[in-house]
């Protein structure tokens, strides 16, 4: 049964003997003695059992040692053992105390160091997620960039392929102008032997009708229808001979115009050639 600070103060004043002491005291009897030292807002805790096993035996210690007897000692001998009870209970109440607020503060320490923790980590957190998406963006953007290069690339070696063929057709054309063009020169220059041979028969027919009329001049008895005749084979074949020649300028020029724009073709076909060239 538990006594309170109350039926302990009636026991002493009284000069009785009270029962043993209960360790278990109630709330009441530790509000009565340590009331100046109590923290309101922190809850008392419970007193050790390594406390209370110290404090009976000292108190089993301060028995023996007494010199006076149970029956012939005065009230007070035990007052005064209760009191230094109390004193030592007070003390190991306030140490419990202490240490109380003691693990009550690295409790709320080891709280805010939690709390902060949890901050910095939701602060990692939301950064390594925006670190990720942008990782992932870069990652998007990356592929997307590279297969647009890849297409330019793609694009880059069709345009190239599509102008070397377009050179080599006209590397070929140019060719097959230039042949064309030798051809027409080495016909140009049959022409013009052809025409000079003809001026130098012309040359030679108008140097025999000369010798003819001077002969026909110096022969009187000539007859007029020989004159005529011969007039007329002279003028036969000198017209002969003039339509030959026109026939053969015509060529020529024709020819020559062939020529020019045989010329025109080639310088255009390689100025385009150089074009793609540097384009290549």
């Amino acid at each position: 049964m538990s006594i309170d600070g109350k039926h302990f103060r009636q026991c002493c004043s009284a000069g009785q003997r009270p029962g043993p002491i209960n360790t278990n005291l109630s709330p009441e009897f530790r509000e009565s003695v340590h009331c100046e030292n109590r923290s309101p807002p922190t809850p008392t805790p419970n007193i050790s059992s390594v406390a209370i096993q110290n404090i009976r035996k000292e108190r089993r210690q301060q028995q023996q040692q007494k010199t006076c007897t149970v029956d012939d000692s005065p009230p007070s001998c035990e007052v005064g053992e209760r009191e230094n009870l109390l004193h030592k209970l007070s003390l190991e109440v306030n140490k419990l105390k202490n240490k109380h607020e003691e693990v009550i503060s690295q409790r709320d320490s080891f709280q805010n160091q939690t709390k902060e923790l949890e901050e910095r980590c939701h602060d990692l957190h939301k950064k390594y997620e925006n670190n990720a998406n942008n990782l992932t963006m870069m990652v998007k953007e990356r592929d997307e960039l590279l297969a647009k290069l890849k297409s330019e690339r793609e694009n880059i070696e069709n345009i190239s392929e599509e102008r070397k063929r377009q050179i080599m057709k006209m590397l070929k054309e140019t060719s097959n102008v230039r042949e064309k063009l030798d051809l027409q020169i080495g016909r140009s220059m049959q022409l013009e032997a052809e025409l000079a041979r003809l001026k130098s028969v012309n040359a030679q027919l108008e140097s025999g009708i000369q010798e003819m009329t001077k002969q026909s001049l110096s022969n009187a008895q000539t007859s007029a229808a020989e004159i005529r005749a011969l007039q007329e084979e002279k003028q036969t074949a000198y017209n002969s001979h003039q339509l030959e020649i026109n026939q053969i300028k015509k060529e020529l020029n024709q020819l020559n115009n062939e020529n020019t724009e045989y010329k025109k073709e080639i310088s255009r076909l390689q100025t385009k050639t150089n074009e793609l060239k540097v384009c290549v």
